[in-house]
């Protein structure tokens, strides 16, 4: 069999070819190497010698291990492995080690190569990642930084919310002895007095708890008893507790609760605490209206 050989037009249309793929290959901006099975560098482009501080001539007598730290030994053997199953390997972060004797992380992909020769070699990409992991060094600390400054403030709300808890019940116990005292009862002028002190203390305990279920939640350690639960009953519940300061500022409540046994999900503590807090807020007309909750489409019905 006989090679029908190039007439010059050919000739001059493969070296412009090859002018062409060899400016792409040494203006590209990805590191671009090829080599032998073994690791031994034959080709690369200036791209790749910028991230590995050598001359072509010295980097040409490298081998791809010269150039890789130790600890990478049983990663490579994975990237080679699926080299040879899949005929490429990566995308693989590492770090090469440059002629300085610094680390240099990059990001790798490769494929297999069958030459002409019937040689297999290896293509590499060689992307320097140096900007972004400095980023995300960055980030990381400034996140590290921020939850320990959220952790400090969680730790201070949730102290200073013990401390004015304590001499808050204290406050309110007094105020409490002193309305209910027999043997020597308030004037109409003191009760007054003790029934303001009562409720700004209250709303002051209110919102201590308040301090104390955010300090809670920004630290993560609120915890939920989530049950199935007959929300009827709870609202009535809730209702008893509340109709003695209604009587006592004379005010009714009115309300529209069905008879039909209606059950939910939820935390009993806190939604019990929450319609409370609902049923608490009687209006200046002299009537509280409990809200028809009980028909959403959102409960479930026993």
């Amino acid at each position: 069999m006989t090679t029908k050989p190039f007439n010059s037009a050919e000739i001059i249309k493969l070296k412009e070819s090859e002018l062409k793929y060899r400016t792409i290959f040494e203006d590209s901006k990805v590191g671009l190497v090829l080599c032998e099975m073994d690791g031994s560098l034959v080709e690369c482009n200036q791209a790749f010698l910028d991230i590995v501080e050598y001359s072509k001539k010295e980097a040409l007598k490298l081998s791809y291990w010269d150039v890789t730290p130790i600890e990478y030994k049983a990663d490579e053997v994975q990237q080679l492995l699926s080299l040879e199953q899949t005929g490429r390997y990566g995308p693989y972060e590492k770090h090469f080690i440059t002629k300085s004797g610094k680390r240099r992380p990059v990001l790798l992909n490769g494929s297999l190569l069958k030459e002409n020769d019937g040689k297999d070699r290896i293509w590499n990409i060689v992307q320097d990642i140096s900007d972004r992991k400095y980023i995300e060094e960055k980030l990381k600390l400034a996140l590290e930084s921020e939850e320990i400054a959220n952790r400090s403030k969680s730790e201070f709300l949730s102290s200073m919310s013990h401390e004015l808890r304590t001499p808050m019940n204290a406050i309110i116990g007094f105020g409490q002895l002193l309305q209910f005292d027999s043997k020597d009862p308030l004037t109409l002028q003191q009760r007054g007095h003790v029934e303001h002190i009562l409720k700004g203390g209250k709303r002051l305990l209110e919102l201590v708890e308040h301090v104390l279920d955010l300090s809670k939640i920004e630290s993560g350690n609120i915890k939920f008893s989530v049950q199935k639960i007959q929300i009827n009953t709870l609202c009535l519940k809730t209702l008893d507790a509340v109709r003695a300061e209604a009587k006592e500022r004379d005010l009714s409540i009115k309300t529209d609760i069905s008879d039909k046994a209606i059950f939910i999900k939820a935390d009993v503590a806190r939604f019990q605490k929450s319609l409370h807090k609902r049923q608490s807020n009687f209006h200046q007309s002299g009537c509280c209206q409990v809200p028809k909750i009980l028909a959403s489409p959102a409960v479930e019905c026993g």
